[in-house]
């Protein structure tokens, strides 16, 4: 950086501690450089936010006839943001429950959309799309896109999914190219020894 570069800026001497750069004499922070957007936000016990949560899903049961699972993903997809969901959601119904997880994308076949209604897998086996074993009645689960696993399989990429981080809220169904998101209550049931 030449001299003439060294002039187009503007240096201040520090008069504070390092420690305490930025923060104002109450504890406020303070803002250098351009002004941002204040995001304000408050921490809220866990139950308590369930209980929020509920009341949302509650609110949507009626208007959207949904079942809870589908309205948490809806939310999430949304960012919990009500307004954003009603103003939304109603126009482009369809679009908005495939970019939610909800429905699969036009990717699954007819013949797997006609299975998630009867119940059947495409190659009419019993067989888990993971690792190929027998499945049991009672310990595999379907998702909505139709594809069928042994609760095995799905608890361990759940819990690999899990270990991910926050983006474990939307992990999808194992089978490749399917966005079907796992419903809360499937994770729940699946993952009870981990997060009970």
């Amino acid at each position: 950086m030449s001299e003439e570069d060294d002039d187009e800026y503007e240096y201040e001497e520090e008069d504070e501690d390092p420690q305490s750069q930025g923060a104002g004499r109450s504890g406020q922070m303070i803002q250098f450089g351009e002004s941002r957007p204040v995001v304000e936000f408050e921490f809220i016990h866990k139950d308590e936010l369930e209980a929020k949560m509920n009341r949302l899903v509650d609110e949507f049961k009626d208007i959207c006839s949904l079942a809870p699972d589908q309205i948490i993903l809806l939310l999430i997809y949304f960012q919990w943001n009500r307004d954003k969901l009603e103003e939304k959601f109603f126009d482009k119904r369809d679009d908005i429950l495939i970019k939610a997880g909800i429905e699969p994308s036009s990717k699954v076949t007819r013949k797997e959309k006609e299975n998630k209604r009867t119940g059947l897998r495409s190659d009419q086996s019993s067989k888990c799309r993971i690792c190929d074993d027998d499945m049991i009645p009672g310990k595999s689960s379907s998702l909505s896109c139709g594809h069928s696993f042994c609760n095995d399989c799905l608890r361990m990429r759940l819990e690999s999914q899990l270990k991910m981080g926050p983006s474990c809220i939307t992990a999808t169904c194992p089978e490749q190219d399917c966005n079907v998101i796992f419903p809360y209550s499937v994770a729940k049931r699946i993952l009870h020894r981990m997060i009970n």
